[in-house]
């Protein structure tokens, strides 16, 4: 077979593999378990090996893996086809979490010493959140602009990465970094 064929048949292939994604996304969109359960027994396998190489563990690798199953299942409308195959979606999709859960484990180990410290020694003091708390808050982001609210609802309500919402939105990640910090500082300023 020549190099032209065998183009040829890798292009038909994946035009397959993208029919079949789109018919599963479309059956995902109505409600359909059968559908997730395909889409996971085909891509499972990529995903927790890319999250292993940049996590190194395997229950983390998991978990980041079902959480990308997990935000499929609840948004599949969030997939264009248009702009990407699925699996590059869900490939970005991986990375993207398995990267912020590297980060949060790195922070959080020094802390761990600290707390159990502060733990022993009784100091701690909980916060009191009352319902009245929680009301300014969810007003507090209520009168942000729309653009601004979606980034904080994504990222801090559906935990996708700022990466993740910029590819998504189809905007600059810079543009996104923005968004974030206007909100935030907005919320501070609310609740101040």
């Amino acid at each position: 077979m020549d190099l032209v064929a065998q183009a040829r048949l890798i292009n038909s292939c994946r035009r397959q593999g993208r029919a079949e994604d789109e018919e599963l996304i479309g059956r995902l969109m109505r409600g359909d378990e059968s559908a997730l359960s395909a889409l996971m027994k085909k891509y499972s396998t990529q995903l927790l090996a890319l999250s292993m190489r940049i996590l190194h563990r395997r229950p983390d690798a998991e978990e980041v893996t079902q959480d990308v199953f997990c935000a499929l299942w609840r948004s599949p409308e969030r997939f264009n086809s248009a702009r990407a195959p699925l699996s590059r979606w869900l490939t970005v999709l991986a990375k993207s979490r398995s990267i912020d859960r590297l980060r949060s484990l790195r922070a959080s180990a020094p802390r761990e010493n600290e707390l159990s410290a502060v733990i022993l020694s009784n100091a701690i003091a909980v916060p009191d959140f009352s319902l009245d708390w929680g009301l300014t808050i969810e007003e507090l982001l209520l009168r942000l602009p729309t653009e601004q609210y979606r980034v904080v609802r994504d990222a801090y309500f559906e935990g996708y990465a700022l990466a993740e919402i910029a590819s998504l939105q189809g905007v600059p990640l810079g543009t996104i970094k923005g968004r974030a910090r206007f909100a935030i500082k907005r919320l501070r300023s609310g609740l101040s």
